[in-house]
C-alpha cells in the first residue's frame, strides 16, 4: 500500500466526519426528505470537504459525482488549435467521490467502486448507504474481491458507510475502510485509530 495515499484517505475520512457532525441538523433533515433527495443535500458537505483540503469542485464531472482540483489543474480555455468556452475541463483530479444511496441495488456499490478503480485520481472516494447488513464489514471484503487477481494493483479506495442519522455519544455513525487488494483498514471511532482486518478465507 502506499504510505502517502493512505495518509491522504485518513485525512479525507476525518473531515468528512467532522463536516457531516459539524452540520447534524442539515445532515438529518435532508436524510429525512428521501434518500434520492439526499443526493441534493451531499454537495453541501462535498463543498466543505473541497474548502476544508483547498480545493475546488465540480459535480456530475462526465459521470463522475463529484471532483475536486485544484485551478492549476484546469485545461486552458485556449489551445493553438482551439478555444474552449463552456464549462471546464480537467488534466488533473485530486479526489474523487461517488456517493450511492443504495449499495444494496443491484449495481450500486459495485458499480461505483468499479468505476473509481478506472478512475485516475490522487484520491479515491466510495460514500454510500447499505440497508440489509449490521455492519459493512461485508461491503468492505465484497469491494476488496474486486481489486484482487488483477494484473495491476489498484489505489486503495476510501469505503464510508453510512447510517440513518443516530446520534451517538460520538455523533452520527459512520464506518470507514481503506481498502486496498492486499489488506483493509477500518477506523475504529471509540479508539481513534485504523486496524488492519482479518482476511476472510
Amino acid at each position: 500500500m502506499n504510505n502517502s495515499k493512505i495518509e491522504r484517505l485518513k485525512v479525507i475520512q476525518e473531515i468528512w466526519v467532522r463536516v457531516c457532525n459539524e452540520h447534524m441538523e442539515e445532515y438529518t433533515k435532508a436524510f429525512a426528505v428521501s434518500r434520492r433527495d439526499f443526493t441534493k443535500y451531499i454537495s453541501l458537505f462535498v463543498e466543505l470537504l473541497a474548502k476544508e483540503l483547498k480545493l475546488q469542485v465540480i459535480g456530475e464531472y462526465y459521470s463522475l459525482d463529484f471532483v475536486l482540483y485544484k485551478e492549476e489543474d484546469l485545461v486552458p480555455y485556449e489551445g493553438k488549435t482551439w478555444n474552449q468556452r463552456l464549462g471546464n475541463w480537467l488534466r488533473h483530479i485530486r479526489v474523487v467521490l461517488e456517493h450511492e444511496n443504495s449499495l444494496d441495488s443491484s449495481s450500486g456499490g459495485y458499480q461505483e467502486f468499479s468505476h473509481l478503480m478506472l478512475t485516475t485520481a490522487d484520491a479515491k472516494v466510495l460514500v454510500g448507504y447499505g440497508e440489509k447488513y449490521d455492519s459493512y464489514d461485508l461491503y468492505a471484503y465484497d469491494y476488496q474481491s474486486l481489486m484482487k487477481n488483477l494484473d495491476y494493483s489498484p489505489d486503495p479506495i476510501l469505503f464510508i458507510g453510512e447510517y440513518f442519522p443516530t446520534i451517538s455519544q460520538h455523533g452520527l455513525i459512520f464506518e470507514s475502510y481503506i481498502i486496498a487488494a492486499n489488506k483493509i483498514l477500518k477506523y475504529i471511532d471509540i479508539d481513534d485509530n485504523w486496524v488492519e482486518m482479518k482476511e476472510v478465507v
